[in-house]
């Protein structure tokens, strides 16, 4: 059956750095989250996103705005093992803002993990600070992750960012280390996870993914509401902390002409626990993934929407969607995706097709997300026109796709307009502003000083449509 699924053209949300060796560097993107003071959900993602990019910086991009926030420079030897992870906490009563990020890096054969720690105080002046813990001889991380640990009451509004920092090596290894001065408090080995598996599943154990929410969206989405197998994360005598992170991870083992796969939940044991201070984790579930067989031993790439409890997975051109809450895949339509192309950061949009019965969340996504994208077609009212509405640019989807010769126009376009306005020649920037929108323009008669620009050019006067209809259609 063939799909009717539309990918909608890429939209370019900012040219990124190359790397220092454009042979062998590579990009990892990773996600920003915040502590709202207040809040009663105490983490939330932000519309941001941290790349690193080997031997250059991690970059933090407004995804909305595709404006750069910041930037922090590592040796031109330094390579990223996986993407950096970011947290920005504000201060209710203090107005301080912090921005903790931490990178795992690999440095001349040495493992180490960097904390990029930035504080802004009311006044607005800005005090940063790097630190940096090596770590000892092992495979490379996979996943850091920030797991909160804030007071009895989980109040995020003045406490310090008490929380650790968790560090996820391919072996299954887990440290744990204290998130401001990077030391390490515990750790703990794969057999965490290994303690269920077949014999036959234990040989050769990697980590494939890894990421961190919190205990209700596992709750809500994996287990519908059940929220039994969490109990071990209680405090004694205590109800369960459903904002709480846990860490959801995908491993695969087995011998070559075997490999197998499963999905891991492992939680954060409570202080009160008598192997808090030895093994610092627990496993809560496992359950086994559909692994069709396959040739050819390529990476795979996945996606996780804990809230519709599916698994999305990317291997050789094929996406399969893991149902979590059944023992069978399902179909999930994925909606909004960003990506790099070249070095260029985009942004995709898949839209479901008009037969589709469910909710169509994809229409919007993209113009409610980065002003671009696909605008949503609003009903006629009975009393409406008739007539055929005109044709404007207001009724065609937003220029910036980068596919055929839109993007070496709009570059040429730019550049032209940059040397105008550099030459201070802003009579002959507005006429060419207006003729690449269609809009009239008269030159101003001559009367006064008033009516020249500081070139001593005559000014322009626009002559606006009075309504949107009026506007020329988009060429």
């Amino acid at each position: 059956m063939t799909s009717q699924f539309h990918l909608q053209k890429p939209y370019v949300l900012t040219t990124l750095p190359r790397p220092l060796d454009p042979v062998t560097g590579t990009y990892v993107v990773g996600d920003v989250y915040g502590y709202a003071p207040g809040s009663k959900k105490r983490k939330r993602r932000r519309a941001e996103l941290t790349v690193g990019i080997d031997g250059e910086a991690i970059n933090i991009y407004d995804v909305s705005s595709s404006r750069l926030v910041t930037s922090y420079p590592i040796p031109p030897q330094s390579r990223f093992t996986c993407p950096a992870s970011s947290v920005r906490l504000k201060s209710d009563s203090t107005k301080d803002v912090s921005r903790y990020t931490y990178a795992a890096l690999n440095e001349s054969r040495t493992s180490k993990v960097t904390l990029f720690k930035d504080n802004v105080d009311e006044s607005g002046k800005t005090n940063q600070t790097n630190l940096s813990a090596s770590l000892r001889q092992g495979q490379h991380v996979v996943c850091l992750a920030p797991l909160s640990s804030y007071g009895a009451q989980g109040d995020a509004t003045d406490a310090p960012f008490r929380n650790e920092l968790l560090v996820v090596r391919a072996d299954g290894e887990i440290i744990g280390l204290d998130s401001e001065s990077l030391q390490q408090k515990w750790s703990s080995t794969a057999l965490t996870m290994l303690q269920d598996l077949s014999e036959d599943a234990k040989t050769d154990f990697t980590i494939e993914f890894c990421r961190s929410l919190p205990a209700s969206e596992v709750i809500k989405g994996i287990f519908k509401g059940n929220s039994d197998v969490f109990s071990l994360l209680s405090e004694s005598g205590q109800n369960l902390d459903e904002e709480m992170e846990v860490l959801v991870l995908v491993s695969v083992s087995g011998s070559p002409n075997q490999r197998s796969r499963h999905l891991h939940i492992i939680g954060r044991l409570p202080s009160t626990s008598s192997l808090q201070e030895r093994r610092g984790v627990v496993q809560l579930h496992v359950m086994p993934l559909v692994t069709p067989k396959s040739k050819k031993s390529s990476p795979r790439l996945y996606r996780l929407d804990a809230r519709n409890g599916a698994l999305l997975e990317l291997h050789q051109h094929t996406v399969t969607i893991h149902d979590l809450t059944a023992s069978l895949p399902t179909s999930l339509a994925l909606e909004r995706a960003v990506s790099i192309i070249g070095s260029s950061l985009v942004v995709i949009q898949l839209e479901a097709p008009r037969t589709r019965h469910a909710k169509r969340r994809a229409e919007g996504l993209l113009i409610d997300s980065i002003g671009r994208g696909l605008h949503t077609a609003k009903k006629s009212l009975k009393s409406a026109s008739k007539l055929p509405p005109k044709d404007s640019v207001f009724s065609n989807y937003l220029p910036g796709s980068i596919r055929g010769d839109y993007w070496k126009k709009w570059t040429a376009d730019q550049e032209h307009a940059d040397s105008l306005l550099n030459s201070n020649d802003i009579h002959s920037f507005e006429l060419f502003l207006a003729e690449r929108l269609g809009i009239k323009v008269e030159e101003a008669p001559v009367q006064d000083e008033d009516t020249t620009d500081a070139s001593g050019k005559k000014t322009v006067i626009w002559r606006l449509p009075k309504s949107r209809a009026n506007y020329p259609p988009r060429g």
